[in-house]
């Protein structure tokens, strides 16, 4: 049975990291912020979702194709909402693929930090992550909603 895994977590909370150490030979990586950056390349952080929900669809409908082939998947969307967890998981378990959420959880402190670092990469043009301004952080942060303990298949404390 094919299985897809969910990459739930909060801003720079190493969800992509995490979702590269679960990648092998029988799976792949679809990442709405990797198809947006390679899409949208110049605009920021708050920009992207505007057009997020257009890049979600469409890789949502390319992970069924590929489940349907045998391919494992990783989602690493980030899961913000509790309503978005639910449907993923209702549309690829209806279908009889096996559902994973996984949470990357790390402190506000760990958090912080990572973010200057990304964002001096960025700056110096050693990266092509998005850039989260201190507004952007603070105006997305409180958009994260907690998952309940029930929903976490594999909780991941990040540090």
């Amino acid at each position: 049975m094919t299985k897809i895994i969910l990459i739930c977590g909060k801003l720079c909370s190493g969800k992509s990291i995490y979702a590269e150490k679960l990648k092998n030979n029988h799976s792949v990586i679809l990442s709405t912020d990797k198809l947006m950056r390679d899409v949208f390349a110049h605009e920021r952080c708050l920009e992207h979702f505007s057009k997020l929900a257009r890049a979600q669809s469409y890789l949502y409908d390319l992970a069924e194709c590929l489940l349907d082939v045998g391919v494992d998947v990783v989602l690493d969307f980030g899961f913000w909402k509790q309503s978005d967890r639910a449907f993923a998981k209702s549309r690829f378990s209806a279908k009889g693929h096996n559902v994973e959420l996984h949470f990357t959880d790390v402190d506000d402190a760990t958090r912080a930090q990572w973010i200057k670092a990304r964002n001096e990469l960025i700056d110096n043009g050693q990266s092509l992550e998005y850039y989260i301004s201190e507004e952007a952080f603070h105006r997305l942060d409180p958009m994260f909603e907690y998952p309940d303990p029930q929903e976490v298949d594999v909780y991941v404390k990040r540090q």
